[in-house]
């Protein structure tokens, strides 16, 4: 599979190969999941990288470049497949144990232990009191705070709905940029742009005309623009350019 459309995709040429050797930790990680045999590249020392691998056994498997890779991969095809057939089971009491944990962060108010009954009987409770507006709108409760709670309980609840899917378009705007960014870089350092661009503008040079404004100036005041909104959540007014006179000289 050439260029995977999506994460499904990208998992499933890691679990259906004969051995994975690549820098990602999480193709790594995908790999030791499904008992694949794996080689990771760390151009340097990482906890992260070394960390993973000493938990699951397989520290001997770290090499430091591409072609320190290419000369393991005749041991990695001897060695036996036991021992990432054997990774996941090894990471799943830690799993586990983490997960539990999270539950009980989450669940407890106090020191002294969990609350999840008492969770589960506010959301009961909510779910009456939203019947009971429907069968009783339009009457006078007096003292009813419990309905004015359930109002404020739907609307933060679809608030924070709303936020996640927000931050979840920025986050994916945020990539396309990225990378439409680096393409561009790319595509401007190319030989062949600059060929090109000094072939356009041989005439206009030849006739000591100023050079036409490229395309490329106009991204790269919107890519000045974006780094300095993600790096201050501002958007900065754009750059004020010089007044030319008759002549095209500033």
């Amino acid at each position: 599979m050439d260029r995977p459309r999506r994460l499904r995709e990208v998992a499933a040429c890691i679990a259906r190969s004969e051995l994975y050797v690549g820098s990602s930790l999480h193709g790594m990680i995908t790999a030791c999941s499904f008992g694949r045999r794996c080689i990771l590249i760390a151009a340097r020392e990482d906890h992260k990288y070394g960390g993973f691998l000493d938990h699951i056994g397989l520290t001997l498997w770290e090499v430091r470049s591409w072609a320190g890779a290419e000369q393991k991969i005749d041991d990695l095809l001897d060695a036996p497949a036991d021992a990432w057939e054997r990774a996941l089971g090894r990471v799943d009491p830690s799993l586990d144990e983490h997960w539990e944990g999270i539950r009980k962060v989450l669940l407890s108010d106090t020191k002294d232990g969990p609350r999840s009954t008492g969770k589960r009987d506010a959301i009961e409770l909510f779910r009456r009191i939203s019947a009971e507006q429907t069968q009783h709108i339009g009457e006078d409760h007096t003292g009813g705070t419990e309905i004015f709670g359930g109002f404020v309980a739907g609307d933060l609840r679809d608030a924070h709905t709303r936020l996640r899917g927000a931050e979840q378009d920025v986050a994916k705007l945020t990539r396309w940029m990225e990378t439409l960014e680096s393409q561009v870089s790319a595509l401007t350092g190319s030989r062949r742009w600059k060929l090109g661009d000094a072939l356009v503008n041989l005439p206009r040079n030849a006739m000591l005309k100023p050079k036409v404004p490229l395309v490329t100036h106009q991204m790269d005041e919107v890519f000045r623009r974006f780094h300095a909104w993600r790096e201050a959540d501002t958007i900065p007014p754009p750059e004020k350019k010089e007044r030319k006179d008759s002549s095209g000289l500033s």
